[in-house]
C-alpha cells in the first residue's frame, strides 16, 4: 500500500516523464511512467491512472512500439468511459489511429479516426472534431482521394470559422486549395488561395503568407497567367524583404496539437495540462 506522500511524488514522476516525452526523450518518459503507474492502481485513482497511460501511450507511439499500443489504447479507453471524459476517449482514438496509419493500417486507422469524430462531435467539442477532420483529411491525400479529402477539409475549415480559429482555418483553406488543384480545379483553387494570402498580408503575417503565395505562383505560371504570376512573384519579394528587416513578420504556423488532460476541472496542476498530442499521421513525430 503506498502513502499519500508516495502518491504526490507519483505525481511529480508523471510530470517528469511527459516533460522528457515533450523534449523527444521517449525512454526516460516512459520509465517516469511506468514508475507511477503503480502507485495510481494501488490507490485506485482512476484520474491520474488514465492521465499517465495516455502519456505512456504517446510516448510508446512516438518510440514506435506500436505492438504494444493496444493494450495500453484498451486500458486508456477504459479509464475515461468510467470518468465519463469524452475528449479524453476522442484524443486517444486518434493516437490509436496515428499508430495503425504507421503500421500501414489504413483503414483501421480511419475506422479508429471516425469514430473519434463522432465522440467529438456528439459531445460539442466543435475544435477538436475540426482537427480530427483534419487528420482525416490527410489520410485520403496520401492516398489520392481528392474527393474525400476535399470534403473533409471543407467542414474542417467550417468548424474553425465557427470558432474564430482563423489561423487554422486559413491552414486548412491552403491545403484544400492544394487538392482542389490537384483535381484540376484550379479557378476555385486560386481563389482560395488569393483570399489566404491577402488574410495573411493584411495581419502582417508575412511567414504565413508564403505558402498559398508560393503555391499561386506555380499555379499561374502553370496556367500561362504571367501577369499575375509577376505581381504574386513581386509580393513574394516584399514579404521576403519584410522579413529580413523586421522582427514581427510573423512566425510559420505551428502544428495544431491537442493536450492530454486530467479528467477532472479542479486540478491544482495546471501545468501539467500543456502536454501537446503527437504529430500528423503519417509522421514519424519529432520534437513539438
Amino acid at each position: 500500500m503506498y502513502d499519500k506522500q508516495t502518491a504526490v511524488a507519483a505525481k511529480e514522476w508523471v510530470a517528469t516523464g511527459v516533460n522528457w516525452i515533450e523534449n523527444g526523450s521517449y525512454s526516460l518518459g516512459v520509465k517516469n511512467l511506468e514508475r507511477a503507474i503503480p502507485v495510481f492502481l494501488d490507490r485506485k485513482d482512476t484520474v491520474w491512472l488514465t492521465y499517465a497511460r495516455h502519456h505512456l501511450m504517446v510516448g510508446t507511439i512516438a518510440m514506435g512500439s506500436h505492438e504494444q499500443v493496444l493494450e495500453l489504447f484498451e486500458e486508456v479507453m477504459a479509464g475515461y468511459v468510467e470518468l465519463e471524459f469524452s475528449y479524453g476517449k476522442a484524443l486517444a482514438l486518434l493516437h490509436a489511429a496515428q499508430s495503425q496509419d504507421r503500421r500501414g493500417r489504413w483503414q483501421q486507422a480511419l475506422s479508429l479516426l471516425n469514430l473519434a469524430i463522432s465522440i467529438a462531435t456528439w459531445a460539442r467539442q466543435g475544435t477538436l472534431q475540426a482537427y480530427l477532420l483534419g487528420e482525416k483529411a490527410r489520410l485520403y491525400l496520401e492516398r489520392q482521394n481528392m474527393v474525400d479529402a476535399i470534403r473533409a477539409l471543407r467542414e474542417s475549415e467550417r468548424l474553425f470559422e465557427e470558432a474564430k480559429e482563423e489561423d487554422e482555418a486559413l491552414h486548412r483553406r491552403v491545403t484544400l486549395a492544394e487538392a482542389l488543384a490537384r483535381l484540376g480545379e484550379r479557378s476555385e483553387a486560386q481563389a482560395l488561395l488569393e483570399d489566404a494570402q491577402g488574410r495573411e498580408f493584411r495581419a502582417k503575417k508575412y511567414r504565413q503568407a508564403l505558402l498559398p503565395l508560393r503555391l499561386l505562383m506555380r499555379l499561374y505560371e502553370e496556367g500561362g497567367m504571367l501577369n499575375e504570376k509577376e505581381r504574386v512573384a513581386e509580393l513574394i519579394h516584399f514579404a521576403g524583404q519584410y522579413i529580413l528587416q523586421h522582427q514581427d513578420a510573423g512566425s510559420p504556423r505551428p502544428d495544431k496539437r491537442y493536450p492530454v488532460m486530467l479528467a477532472r476541472e479542479d486540478t491544482e496542476e495546471p501545468a501539467l495540462l500543456q502536454i501537446a498530442a503527437p504529430g500528423p499521421m503519417g509522421q514519424a513525430r519529432g520534437k513539438a
